[in-house]
């Protein structure tokens, strides 16, 4: 930065440290727009992820399993169903789903 003629010393750092100052400012506001933007675009891939795998598990053929691991499963649904704190919130679940 030139420095401007005839002007005391003492001034000029106060305008120097101004000039600084909204620089940072800019700086800050400038980080934090492009921080909140790279949230969004991670929230929009998350539930575009989720889609997919909607598409995709709609898309799958369904499976049979034997009788048993069907009373099985009954059973625990049924457990879980009765006392939810043994299970997992639905947000856990798909978080280890997709591990």
């Amino acid at each position: 930065m030139k420095p401007i003629q005839n002007l005391p010393q003492k001034v000029l750092v106060l305008r120097d440290t101004k000039v600084t100052e909204e620089v940072s400012c800019r700086m800050a506001e400038s980080v934090q727009v492009i921080i909140s933007r790279i949230e969004k675009i991670e929230k929009e891939l998350e539930e575009l992820k989720l889609e997919l795998l909607k598409l995709q598990a709609k898309k799958e053929e369904a499976e049979i399993i034997p009788e048993e691991e069907y009373q099985e499963l009954t059973r625990k649904a049924e457990e879980l169903k009765n006392n939810p704190s043994k299970g997992l919130e639905a947000d856990e679940a798909i978080k280890e789903l997709l591990g």
